[in-house]
């Protein structure tokens, strides 16, 4: 895992890395490219792994906060479905927590 010096929390895990400048995901040194607002979610999961990233919480760091997202929280939906699509045959996991977000999980093994 990847802590936090000051804080000791969890920033990531040393399994997988997100890149927003080359919009991908590397999981155990395999890259996967997806599209822009699917990395920039992956981000966010990263950024809150290992718990649960709100709908609220996505929504903030998307649109900055200001609640005047041209889109609605079902965007998250289909960024979410696109990603898992994404992921697939990989140990990386975006699991729901159903009415509250979403969280990535990291399988021991495939």
């Amino acid at each position: 895992m990847i802590k936090c010096d000051h804080c000791g929390a969890v920033l990531g895990h040393s399994a997988f890395q997100v890149d927003l400048t080359e919009n991908t995901i590397t999981i155990d040194g395999r890259s996967i490219q997806i599209p822009a607002a699917q990395v920039e979610v992956a981000d966010i999961l990263a950024s809150a792994y290992p718990r649960t990233a709100t709908k609220d919480f996505l929504f903030d760091r998307m649109y900055g906060g200001n609640g005047d997202s041209p889109l609605s929280d079902t965007v998250f939906s289909v960024y979410v479905c696109h990603l898992r699509k994404a992921l697939k045959g990989t140990r990386l996991k975006i699991r729901t927590t159903w009415s509250v977000g979403y969280r990535f999980e990291l399988e021991e093994s495939l």
